[in-house]
């Protein structure tokens, strides 16, 4: 981070036809997580996991929960809806998977609003719990399934069914008084970036091997007293066996 020119903050990379690689530095995530947004929460809570260094996705947990206000994820999610609403959702013709990217943050905010908490990062069961009309849910099945029939690009007739259900649902959300964002307590997302920043810089002074390899929860334990200021840089050194 010392440098006078820092590199983007944004991680997107196309390495194949198949996946998109996108993510962010970690003082960004941290900073988004501050101002709660909540698809960084989502990203963390997501079932599927292909590779993760278990002590810091713990303490990346612990940190979204202490900072989790249920109001400030309701704003960014009716935000994100009416602006996709706005921009995709206007024309007789549409992409089918633009009704997701306002469907999707919409039902979010009903169970916001309904549970107080992180919703699922599964679109099916948000349906299930968040739409209660038969009418409705059986159009969002069809618009799935013509959605994978069709490809991402395929354009497709509006659904005045769902159009619907998302101006009055827009309109039930403008009469939901939840209170303004409140002010939230950063000292543990401050510890969470000075910590990780300070264990990547002592990894690769002392165990450059190690800096892209998994560390047991004895050694991640080692290295926060030492982050903490609880033990020297020798006794972790002697800790983490560096002399090996």
């Amino acid at each position: 981070y010392l440098r006078l020119y820092p590199p983007r903050d944004v991680i997107e990379v196309t390495p194949g036809p198949v996946f998109d690689v996108n993510g962010w530095d970690l003082k960004k995530a941290l900073l988004l997580l501050a101002k709660g947004n909540a698809t960084v929460v989502e990203w963390l809570s997501s079932p599927i996991i292909y590779r993760a260094e278990t002590g810091f996705l713990a303490e990346m947990h612990n940190a979204a929960a202490s900072v989790h206000r249920p109001e400030r994820s309701f704003h960014h999610y009716v935000h994100m809806a009416r602006g996709n609403y706005r921009e995709y959702l206007q024309g007789e013709v549409v992409r089918a998977r633009k009704y997701l990217y306002v469907l999707r943050p919409v039902l979010a905010a009903l169970w916001v609003i309904a549970r107080k908490d992180a919703p699922p990062m599964a679109f099916e069961t948000l349906v299930d719990e968040m739409v209660t009309d038969p009418v409705v849910k059986a159009d969002i099945a069809e618009l799935l399934v013509m959605k994978r029939a069709a490809g991402e690009q395929e354009y497709l007739p509006r659904r005045p069914v769902l159009n619907q259900f998302l101006e009055e649902t827009f309109a039930r959300l403008q009469e939901v008084a939840l209170p303004a964002p409140g002010q939230i307590d950063v000292q543990v997302l401050e510890f969470v970036f000075l910590a990780f920043v300070k264990v990547s810089q002592f990894l690769h002074d002392n165990q450059p091997e190690r800096v892209d390899h998994p560390l047991s929860e004895a050694e991640l334990e080692t290295l926060k007293l030492y982050c903490a200021g609880k033990i020297t840089s020798t006794e972790a050194k002697a800790e983490l066996h560096c002399d090996r």
